[in-house]
């Protein structure tokens, strides 16, 4: 292996902290999935995943979610350490059932009837799901894993999946401009509506046989205001963060955690907001609504000295909290101070 993953192993050796060793862990996977020099060999493949094998029952839970994300999209891991790290909890293991081309179809369609909603849109965002993953998905009836399928033009559609399809978009508009679009982008996918169209099926949605008939299906996709409706899984210009790989990026060095927060409060993103604030303490979003309305909360304070939050951006995260949670804005200076001198502690403890 690279001579600095080599210095990296070797310190691991001898480490003997338990959370320092998680760290090392975390830093050599980081390491070896980043090097652009140089693709790892067989032998490598093995001694790495075997290491990660022999240390993950024993690394902390936040640096386990990390080397998920690192690894859910390389190929140069063992098939076991893939299927080990697929057996974490459904909110640590959506970027692996997105990317990795280690897991078996078998293994997605077991997935695909255990899982929750978030894993099963994960793996309808995957560059190909086959027919027969494809209705495994559909048959957990998730109205937003039929939307992520209909997006994919990787996921190939079976008749039955089609019919399906049709019958949940019979009463969404959001989907009916979903499948309008994909008809757009894919003329197989078109073909197979038309073709049920031809067999006499019932339920296609009314807007789409319309628009197939007379040669409008732009205007059901895109709308009246010409935007379209579809993008990309990846594309996050108007969605949210990808919320794994920032907290990989936090806890790498790579970004700080003021950076992302300041990011967020100039986007508006309001759902990421509560995510970022919420996730470290291991708060539900509910609780910290309820601290970000409250007056006088120490805790909010404390979570956000702890992440060494800056002045400018704890500032604006009290405008940002009187306009979208009430909060008076007479106690705005009490908080700031209050925050200014929690901040003067921990400096000079």
């Amino acid at each position: 292996m690279g001579a600095q993953i080599s210095q990296t192993l070797e310190s691991l050796a001898r480490e003997t902290d338990p959370e320092a060793r998680s760290l090392l862990v975390r830093k050599v996977t980081a390491e070896y999935v980043r090097r652009i020099s140089h693709t790892p060999t067989h032998l490598e493949r093995n001694l790495f995943s075997a290491l990660v094998m022999d240390l993950y029952d024993h690394i902390s839970l936040s640096v386990r979610r990390d080397i998920i994300t690192l690894l859910a999209q390389t190929a140069y891991i063992t098939t076991e350490l893939a299927e080990k790290l697929s057996q974490e909890a459904d909110e640590h293991v959506i970027p692996l059932f997105e990317h990795s081309p280690l897991l078996s179809v078998d293994k997605l369609i077991a997935a695909s009837r255990q899982r929750n909603e978030e894993v099963l849109k994960a793996i309808a965002r995957r560059t190909e799901v086959p027919e027969c993953l494809v209705d495994a998905l559909m048959a957990r009836a998730f109205v937003g894993v039929v939307e992520e399928l209909v997006r994919n033009i990787g996921a190939d559609f079976s008749q039955q999946a089609m019919t399906f399809c049709s019958i949940v978009g019979q009463s969404s508009p959001r989907l009916q401009a979903l499948i309008a679009e994909r008809c757009l982008k894919d003329q197989t996918f078109h073909d197979s509506i038309l073709h049920s169209l031809a067999d006499g099926c019932p339920f296609v949605p009314m807007s789409i046989v319309k628009a197939s008939e007379e040669g409008s299906l732009d205007e059901v996709a895109f709308g009246v205001g010409g935007k379209a409706k579809m993008k990309p899984a990846n594309d996050l210009s108007d969605g949210p963060v990808n919320r794994e790989e920032a907290t990989l990026q936090i806890n790498l060095g790579e970004l700080t955690y003021d950076e992302l927060l300041q990011a967020l409060l100039r986007a508006e993103r309001k759902d990421d907001i509560l995510w970022l604030l919420s996730d470290r303490p291991g708060l539900s979003t509910k609780a910290m609504e309820h601290l970000l309305s409250t007056e006088g909360n120490r805790t909010l304070l404390r979570i956000l000295v702890e992440q060494d939050v800056s002045m400018k951006t704890f500032e604006a995260l009290m405008k940002w909290r009187v306009e979208h949670f009430r909060f008076l804005q007479r106690n705005v200076y009490r908080e700031v101070e209050q925050f200014r001198q929690g901040l003067r502690q921990k400096h000079s403890a």
